[in-house]
């Protein structure tokens, strides 16, 4: 009988599953481990401090020409250190995901030079992408180095959009918040930080109450203000960027999740009408569901004849920088002027400018992104849960990136997507990174002895 109670199985898992604390709400840390280290390093200053000179990116005056190119500002500390941590730190970046950016880039560049002619700066736009999103990744060397970067890049999207908008609120065609570029290329700058900071606000990893209020309130601040500069805009793929971090949001938290997107969203809607400019969010609703628009019917010619190139050439493509004269000597049969024009997707311009290798090889990434190295010690539990929570982060991160990438294939050039893409794909291989052995001194002193003791 006094052996009985041992024998029925699952009774003791059963009791503790019953036991077992509720999930904890937003306002509450939620369990970390201690494996993972937590403090803020030199790293995570220096990280914050690149994301943050992103503000910079959306404008002339803060961009240096350098041999016909004008440099992003966040170049500049992203070429300083990275010989620094490719030499130190490479191994922390995945391999698989490390050795699928390589390929991707090489092919990429190698397409390039189809014809003789090397399009150098497409060589330089993409080397530095690859760079960028490596070298932020090894920058997070811990939870608060994470946080440090999405905040950095949180205060430089919101800067960028609070500032552009100041000139441009009486624009006829709505608000373009940034010089470079057209009104589309500011939702490709900050999309990625308006998931990162609605991510952090509710996986905080910061036990002072005091912080996590006042991170939480920068991450508020800066999706407000690069969506209202946003929905102020003409920028559709912009709208619908905005409407899919929304939705992926609101299925990851579902009741804390509608509070924070629903706030955002009335008061969007409010500072829109109080401004009285709903005119231009209005006439881009109209020409998508209302009235035939004859952009769309363009860019679905586009897209064909990118296909019909990519079969002709399936190799290596007609590089990057030819494919806009062949797009146009199709595609101008059927629109007078349109004798040299973008691929405005970025599926169709590896597939016709760089070949069917480089397009697999830009799979072969998503894959990689997609299913990163789990963690080595299965019974850490906390450690488990984390980063199951950024491994949804960095694929709702790829998802974003694929969506919004079918409206241009500047996205792969793009700061604010290889900052984001290098700070999700950081945070995952953190958590999931082989602890660190202690030196044998250290091991000796933390086992017990047969009595009980530690030596």
């Amino acid at each position: 009988m006094h052996n009985s109670a041992l024998n029925l199985p699952g009774v003791t898992h059963r009791i503790a599953a019953a036991l077992a604390p509720a999930q904890p709400s937003p306002t509450q840390p939620l369990a970390r481990s201690a494996a993972v280290p937590s403090r803020l390093t030199l790293s995570g200053c220096v990280l914050f401090v690149t994301c943050a000179l992103m503000f910079g990116s959306g404008f002339r005056a803060f961009r240096p020409e350098i041999m016909g190119l004008l440099v992003h500002p966040f170049l500049i500390p992203i070429a300083i250190v990275s010989p620094f941590l490719l030499v130190g730190r490479i191994k922390a970046f995945p391999a698989g995901a490390l050795s699928a950016l390589v390929i991707f880039f090489v092919l990429y560049s190698m397409s390039s030079f189809t014809g003789g002619r090397a399009a150098l700066n497409e060589v330089v736009k993409i080397s530095t992408s690859g760079v960028a999103i490596v070298a932020t990744a090894l920058l997070i060397r811990s939870r608060a180095d994470f946080v440090a970067g999405v905040i950095g890049l949180g205060i430089a999207s919101g800067t960028m959009g609070l500032w552009g908008m100041q000139g441009t609120l009486g624009s006829a065609t709505g608000v373009e918040a940034l010089d470079v570029g057209n009104k589309n290329a500011f939702s490709l700058f900050v999309l990625p930080s308006v998931l990162l900071c609605g991510f952090l606000f509710f996986e905080m990893p910061v036990q002072s109450k005091p912080i996590r209020l006042a991170l939480k309130i920068i991450c508020v601040g800066a999706i407000g203000a690069c969506a209202l500069a946003i929905f102020l805009s003409g920028n559709r793929s912009g709208y619908v960027g905005c409407v899919v971090i929304g939705a992926m949001l609101l299925k990851e938290k579902k009741l804390y999740g509608f509070l924070l997107v629903g706030l955002l969203a009335a008061g969007v809607v409010y500072l829109m009408m109080s401004l009285q400019k709903t005119d231009v969010f209005q006439e881009r609703w109209n020409q998508t569901f209302v009235k035939k628009n004859e952009s769309d019917e363009l860019r679905g010619h586009i897209i064909f004849a990118c296909f019909q190139i990519g079969l002709e050439n399936p190799i290596c493509g007609v590089s990057a920088s030819k494919l806009p004269n062949y797009i146009g000597a199709i595609v101008g049969a059927q629109h007078a002027g349109m004798n040299f024009i973008e691929s405005h997707n970025v599926f169709a311009h590896i597939w016709a400018g760089s070949g069917v290798l480089c397009f697999t090889a830009l799979g072969y990434v998503a894959w990689t992104f997609w299913f990163m190295p789990t963690p080595p010690n299965k019974a850490d539990t906390p450690l488990a849960g984390e980063f199951f929570r950024a491994q949804r982060l960095l694929r709702m991160m790829v998802l974003l990136w694929v969506i919004r990438g079918m409206f241009t294939s500047n996205i792969l050039y793009n700061p604010g997507f290889s900052m984001g893409l290098g700070l999700a794909v950081g945070f995952c291989a953190l958590l999931g990174a082989k602890p660190k052995q202690l030196p044998l001194g250290a091991r000796m002193a933390a086992m017990p002895s047969r009595n009980g003791v530690q030596h």
